[in-house]
């Protein structure tokens, strides 16, 4: 896998995570981890086709997150 892929799998899960926090704070909820989880897993569930890329983000977001849930 090249830096480059590195890089743009790295700014998928950053942008996944950044979009649950900003999801969460703009319904007014509290920030935990597991309401990012929560949001992460809603929009891996709802049925729309965000691709591969972005897809695979949601995953990794949902598994480095859940490293976190005592």
């Amino acid at each position: 896998m090249s830096q480059a892929d590195d890089f743009t799998e790295a700014k998928a899960l950053c942008n996944e995570i950044g979009g649950a926090v900003l999801e969460l704070l703009g319904d007014g909820r509290e920030l935990s981890v597991q309401g990012l989880i929560s949001i992460l897993q809603g929009v891996q569930n709802d049925d729309h086709d965000y691709g591969e890329l972005r897809d695979e983000a949601m995953i990794r977001a949902i598994r480095l997150l859940q490293k976190f849930v005592v």
